[in-house]
């Protein structure tokens, strides 16, 4: 891959592509079933909603319908959750593999009403059960792929009245924020695996978690409805949160990590012809790639740190 294009213009390209083919599939869907019942919006959520996917991404998508009368519910419900079926269907054996945690639009509990949505964050942001760490990081990025976008422009705005009256959804997370391991040792060195099949290696996606977690955590606090993580970025210097300095430490990071991701993936296909791996091996690095993931991961590690001291 050439150094020259950016990882941020590579996911925005990949991503589109994914756009375009669960907007075809969806029109097919219709297309079988007949015209839907009620206004509806085809939504996507973590790295698709941010415009972030890479060659390896599963699928995260859902289905807000709007809410109908009693008497249409059922009716319209099972029209979505046929159309779900058929679109997740599809998108698997085009390659874009079944979600592992099953937050997909073929489950019932991921195509309801509007109400029920705003339910299910409301639950979210004022419960804070065990499974918030997965939540936020799945369904608090979310946008319209098909379909009426005033639906998930409702559920934004609701979202965000919610967060205004919330702070121990925030000290909440801070906490989560606060537990990532980043993999980094005392001394700079760049820490692996110690056993198992991928010793000596290196989780590239895990080691972009706590940066993404952190940015829209500091995106949610502050009120801020962009979604991809560079925007996020800039907007934090905008509103004098971040210097410029620091987010650039940062935009580096997550360019780096993202395009080590991607180049690991295209080897890997290459390689065996299909599959992939997030893992990379730091000492079969270049002298200058190797230098960069350190830098990557010192910043995220100061940024962790900053939150610490910020918030607890």
């Amino acid at each position: 891959m050439g150094r020259g294009v950016s990882a941020d213009r590579l996911t925005l390209f990949i991503s589109a592509v994914g756009d375009a083919v669960l907007a075809k599939f969806v029109e097919l869907g219709v297309h079988e079933l007949g015209p839907p019942p009620a206004k509806f919006c085809f939504m996507v959520m973590g790295s698709a909603s941010r415009s972030e996917q890479t060659l390896e991404s599963d699928q995260d998508n859902a289905i807000i319908v709007e809410d109908v009368p009693d008497e249409q519910a059922d009716e319209a419900l099972g029209y979505f959750l046929n159309l779900g079926e058929k679109v997740c269907g599809w998108l698997d054996r085009a390659g874009y593999e079944y979600c592992r945690g099953g937050f997909m639009a073929q489950s019932p509990q991921w195509r309801r009403p509007l109400s029920d949505w705003k339910t299910y964050f409301s639950d979210w942001i004022f419960s804070f059960e065990p499974e918030l760490q997965v939540r936020f990081g799945t369904f608090f990025d979310f946008r319209c792929a098909y379909g009426e976008k005033s639906l998930t422009k409702e559920l934004r705005s609701h979202v965000f009245q919610l967060l205004e009256r919330s702070l121990g959804f925030f000290r909440h997370l801070s906490e989560i924020a606060t537990r990532y391991t980043i993999p980094l040792g005392f001394f700079g060195n760049v820490l692996v695996e110690s056993k198992g099949g991928h010793r000596g290696e290196l989780n590239v996606k895990t080691a972009m978690e706590p940066l993404i977690f952190m940015i829209r955590f500091y995106a949610f606090k502050h009120g801020m409805e962009a979604i991809r993580t560079a925007e996020r970025l800039n907007l934090l210097v905008e509103r004098g949160l971040f210097s410029e300095t620091k987010r650039d430490g940062l935009l580096q990071a997550y360019n780096f990590l993202t395009r080590a991701r991607i180049e690991r993936e295209i080897r890997t296909l290459r390689e065996q012809g299909e599959g992939s791996s997030l893992h990379i091996r730091p000492k079969e690095l270049s002298r200058r790639d190797y230098e960069s993931l350190k830098a990557s991961l010192s910043a995220i590690k100061r940024l962790q740190k900053d939150l610490r001291a910020e918030e607890l």
